[in-house]
């Protein structure tokens, strides 16, 4: 499996992280990196703080299979 970099800027109130994953790079993981980005502003609702937020986000995208990048 070939992998690919994505790349999100995490934005809550006025905090805001890029933030780097790993996944596999095809059509498919594209469409599902976009479908979990979509989500985000529903989850930072749920979330109290930007730390809690982030910590959510890179399990969102954990779980639909990408990796985030600690540099």
């Amino acid at each position: 499996m070939v992998e690919k970099a994505y790349n999100i800027n995490l934005k809550f109130d006025s905090w805001s992280s890029q933030c780097w994953f790993l996944g596999e790079d095809s059509p498919e993981a594209e469409q599902r990196f976009i479908e979990v980005r979509q989500q985000l502003p529903a989850l930072a609702e749920t979330c109290r703080n930007p730390l809690q937020f982030s910590q959510r986000a890179a399990e969102l995208f954990r779980q639909n299979g990408f990796d985030r990048v600690h540099k």
